[in-house]
């Protein structure tokens, strides 16, 4: 007779984040392979595989050894299963550790509280009997980690989101879109970038990776400032795309940004508009305003060198 399976476990909790509404809280959960900024028992957490934020990711997670003995860390590897970006949740699961988990699911799921300045951050999980464990202890874990994550959270400093946009009046969509799709080649309508070229990755498809870099000052090579961002979506029906700093010397820490080209009608006159939206931790030796005017002023200039290509190719075209 064939042994009885043994019922799942299946908890849930919830936090309540004070002082911060869903939207601010949301990036930071979202921000799947950085889960040690704001879980303190997690020491390590990175991307093994996969595309950032999408479903098949892949981030690996380990906590702090006892006593210097790397044999007592606790570590997972968690795959993301399904992300919804508009009702601000995530479900993951448990692919491989050292912890006794067995087909794992959480998600977690942050929604708005009666307090328009607070949110509420929602865990559930199922998951198979945990050999040596109680569900009990699953589900204590699982509220004290919420709590944990709750109370960081409201002593984080607020991560910097900004959105600005640039017209071009006679300019269509469709003639502006490509050279924005142009990835690798952004020094050609980026104010101060001299150099930008392909790292790793496909050419148009998430994952490719761009080096981005200014001038020297005085011929001294110390003083470049650079940059390497990593396609993470992109959308030719929608002309849109968004890209994640990875590394850089500039002081930029999860960074991720969209560019959008929308069309607009000036009276007969087909043109559009590119919009530029982000969200970033705040950055060493900026000022959130300052930032912000930053990125005002370096879409103007994109639109202006755009404007002034299309301008010079329509005049070659028509001689």
């Amino acid at each position: 007779m064939e042994e009885q399976a043994r019922p799942k476990w299946r908890g849930k909790s919830s936090a309540e984040v004070k002082g911060h509404a869903a939207q601010e809280v949301w990036p930071l959960l979202a921000d799947f392979c950085n889960l040690h900024k704001v879980f303190p028992r997690v020491e390590k957490c990175y991307q093994i595989e996969g595309v950032t934020g999408q479903p098949g990711m892949v981030r690996y997670c380990a906590g702090f050894s006892s006593n210097h003995d790397e044999s007592t860390i606790k570590w997972a590897k968690e795959r993301l299963v399904m992300i919804d970006p508009t009702k601000r949740c995530l479900s993951y699961e448990v692919i491989d550790s050292n912890m006794g988990f067995k087909s794992y699911v959480g998600t977690m799921h942050v929604v708005p509280s009666n307090d328009d300045d607070s949110s509420m951050i929602e865990w559930s999980f199922v998951c198979d009997p945990n050999e040596g464990g109680r569900m009990e202890d699953v589900q204590s874990f699982g509220e004290s980690a919420l709590q944990s994550i709750a109370k960081e959270i409201e002593h984080a400093e607020p991560k910097w989101e900004g959105k600005t946009s640039a017209e071009l009046k006679t300019s269509p969509p469709q003639e502006v879109w490509p050279f924005l799709a142009d990835f690798c080649n952004l020094h050609r309508i980026f104010p101060g970038v001299e150099t930008c070229s392909q790292v790793e990755g496909v050419p148009g498809q998430p994952g490719l990776i761009r080096y981005c870099a200014g001038p020297a000052t005085d011929n001294d090579e110390t003083t470049v400032k650079w940059v390497k961002e990593k396609l993470v979506a992109v959308d030719p029906i929608k002309r849109c795309l968004s890209y994640e700093v990875v590394d850089s010397n500039m002081g930029f820490k999860s960074y991720v940004a969209t560019i959008q080209v929308v069309p607009v009608k000036n009276n007969d006159e087909e043109g559009c508009v590119i919009e530029w939206s982000f969200v970033c931790d705040p950055m060493e030796g900026w000022r959130g305003e300052d930032f912000r005017s930053y990125v005002e002023a370096t879409i103007q200039g994109m639109a202006k060198k755009i404007e002034d290509a299309l301008l010079s190719s329509s005049t070659s075209a028509a001689v």
